[in-house]
C-alpha cells in the first residue's frame, strides 16, 4: 500500500495544497475551464441567470489564493486569461443582481422573502469578492464566505 500523507490541521483546505494548485493548472484542462466558464458567463441573464452565477462562483473559487497563481507559475498566458475572466464574472453577475432586484421590484413580496434576501446578499458578497480580486492586492480576499455557501467554502 501506498504511503499516507498526512497534513498538518491549517492545510486541509483543497486550495492551501501546492500539488492541488499545480493540478488546476496542468495541460490544457485550466484553458477548457475557462472556455466553458466564459461561454457560460456570455449567455443572456435574462433567461441564463443561475448558470451565470454558478459560472462566477466557479471563477471565485478558483480566485482562491495558492490556486490562481501558484509559486513557479511562468504561463502568463493562463495567469492573463483567468484575470480577464474575473472582470467578465463581476460584470456579469452585476447583471444578474440588476435582474433580480428589477424582479423584486416588480413582485414587492420578494422584499419580505428571507430566502430572497439572502440570495441577494450573497450576490452581493460574491461580487465583493470577485471585485476585491481585482484590485491591487489580489490575494488579500475576503475570508468569510458567501452567506448561501455555507461550510463549502
Amino acid at each position: 500500500m501506498g504511503e499516507v500523507l498526512v497534513m498538518k490541521a491549517k492545510n486541509v483546505k483543497p486550495w492551501n495544497n501546492p500539488e492541488a494548485a499545480r493540478w488546476v493548472h496542468s495541460s490544457d484542462s485550466m484553458r477548457q475551464l475557462c472556455r466553458l466558464v466564459e461561454g457560460t458567463l456570455r449567455l443572456e441573464v435574462d433567461s441564463r441567470p443561475h448558470e451565470i452565477r454558478a459560472a462566477a462562483a466557479t471563477v471565485i473559487m478558483l480566485a482562491r489564493k495558492n490556486l490562481w497563481s501558484p509559486a513557479g507559475r511562468e504561463d502568463e498566458e493562463i495567469l492573463h486569461e483567468m484575470d480577464r475572466l474575473v472582470g467578465l464574472a463581476a460584470r456579469r453577475l452585476g447583471s444578474v443582481k440588476q435582474l433580480f432586484e428589477k424582479k423584486m421590484r416588480a413582485e414587492p413580496e420578494l422584499q419580505s422573502d428571507p430566502s430572497y434576501r439572502k440570495l441577494m446578499e450573497s450576490i452581493n458578497q460574491e461580487i465583493r469578492i470577485l471585485e476585491s480580486r481585482m484590485s491591487d492586492s489580489p490575494n488579500k480576499l475576503p475570508e468569510e464566505p458567501p452567506c448561501t455557501w455555507g461550510n463549502f467554502w
